[in-house]
């Protein structure tokens, strides 16, 4: 069983000394009671607090997994379990976090009493000194050997499609016990081992071919150095991988294009030229009975190279282009594993055309109608682009200039923190805000009245909790 933040994953890559053997007999829900809660609990009442017979303690909010566990801990050293906190020579162990995150305070009289305090935070431990970590870790295992603690019960196990109902179950501070999320076998495998046929036993299991380097200028301007220098990366780096990997039984070989590849992109020539020998390298690897395929990526939002460069990014936006997430791209990944493989050749399509499953293209769409003169995006007049449907509504004018207006807004504020606090910055929020409350009532937005309370709108306190909630 291991201790550590961001466990929630199909993945997690974990210190050794965050990592303890399992006791013998407990089943994984039974185990992952433990680190956590009497981990802090031996920190604070046993290591800091010195707990010893005779002496008394009172445990606050006993329902939940650190009440529950301090009180199985207390009853080892046969403490008397309540009276008033804190008495004289006491010690009070704070392992919430409300009151420090508030920046509580506390007057000085009552230390004169040889009274101490301790804020208790095992995140901050786990950094700062990992090896006691470890040792509050064999001290739990040691602990359950001898009959002192045992598993927290009850324990309530919800899947990991239920997180959020887990996590609003949790919010509402009335569950007892411990709240449990169990990964089914399914959600622990990787994306990329779900293939027709079986992994190989090879040390290379398969490539992701990211190279990229970008140099733009007008093409009349465009020098033989900025040329090659756009271009190897991709041709020749893709060349020397193929090269080197001949040899080797490969899951997957991906290659990661652009967009710019598909309809072109003003001052990215050489860029666009590199990403289209992929689409073709592609097919060459198939003609070998090699697996391959390739994705065309539009503009990323969150990671890569246009997330870094927030000029770049709000210049896309300006022009209407639609924006990708992280999650969108590890979906499209695992869809090229598995159209990458040798039988998935390009074939004839319709009036002598060609089809390639192995090359995907995602993020090429944009987020305005593209009638609008204020769509600008390059590929808005091909021809190939005749039979695009236009996602969003074009009918609800108003509703997509508001929707436009937050989004530039967002862009700059991202930028420039300070306009947040702006009058107009306010009014904008506000008014964005009712408008979200209007489509949830299923009211006209005609009848918008950002001076009315919620009470006065029909929103009960539950719906007030949700609506806090989802805005978070």
């Amino acid at each position: 069983m291991a201790m550590d933040i961001g466990c929630l994953s199909t993945r997690k890559v974990v210190p050794g000394n965050l990592v303890t053997r399992t006791p013998d007999g407990l089943s994984l829900e039974e185990a992952a009671t433990l680190p956590i809660v009497y981990a802090t609990d031996i920190h604070a009442v046993i290591n800091l607090g010195r707990l010893k017979k005779g002496q008394s303690i009172l445990v606050h909010s006993a329902c939940g997994g650190a009440g529950l566990a301090a009180l199985e801990l207390c009853t080892a050293p046969e403490a008397e379990i309540y009276v008033t906190c804190v008495a004289r020579c006491g010690s009070m162990m704070e392992i919430g976090k409300c009151d420090i995150l508030g920046h509580g305070a506390l007057a000085l009289n009552p230390f004169n009493e040889n009274r101490t305090f301790h804020g208790i935070g095992l995140a901050g431990l786990r950094q700062d000194n990992p090896a006691q970590v470890q040792e509050l870790m064999e001290q739990c295992v040691s602990y359950h050997k001898q009959g002192i603690i045992k598993p927290i019960q009850p324990i309530r196990v919800l899947q990991a499609s239920q997180v959020a109902e887990a996590f609003r179950y949790m919010q509402n501070g009335l569950h007892l016990g411990k709240v449990l999320i169990r990964l089914s076998g399914e959600a622990r495998k990787l994306p990329c081992t779900k293939l027709r046929r079986g992994p190989t036993l090879s040390s290379i299991g398969g490539v992701l071919q990211m190279a990229m380097v970008l140099i733009d200028c007008p093409f009349q301007q465009l020098g033989h150095d900025a040329w090659g220098s756009v271009q190897n990366p991709k041709v020749k780096g893709t060349w020397n991988l193929h090269r080197a990997l001949l040899g080797t039984k490969l899951d997957f070989f991906v290659l990661f294009s652009s967009v710019a590849a598909v309809w072109g992109q003003p001052g990215q020539a050489n860029y666009a030229s590199a990403n289209t020998f992929l689409h073709s390298f592609a097919q060459y690897r198939h003609s070998l009975d090699l697996p391959c395929s390739v994705i065309d990526i539009g503009v990323m939002e969150g990671v890569g190279y246009v997330s870094q460069n927030p000029a770049v990014l709000k210049q896309l936006r300006l022009m209407g282009a639609h924006t990708l997430q992280e999650q969108e791209l590890l979906d499209a990944m695992g869809t090229s594993v598995e159209r990458g493989l040798p039988w998935h050749k390009a074939s004839a399509g319709h009036h002598g055309g060609s089809s390639n499953p192995s090359q995907v293209t995602i993020g090429l769409r944009s987020c305005r109608p593209l009638c609008e003169p204020s769509n600008r995006v390059p590929w808005k007049r091909d021809i190939r682009m005749s039979l695009y449907r236009q996602v969003e509504s074009t009918t609800v004018v108003s509703s997509d200039a508001g929707n436009r207006r937050l989004q530039d807004f967002l862009s700059m504020a991202e930028g420039t923190p300070g306009v947040l606090s702006d009058e107009a910055s306010i009014k904008l929020v506000t008014w964005e805000i009712a408008r979200t409350l209007c489509g949830f009532l299923l009211q006209p937005e005609e009848n918008l009245d950002i001076t009315r309370s919620l009470a006065s709108m029909g929103i009960d306190s539950l719906e007030r909790w949700n609506d806090q909630a989802n805005s978070q």
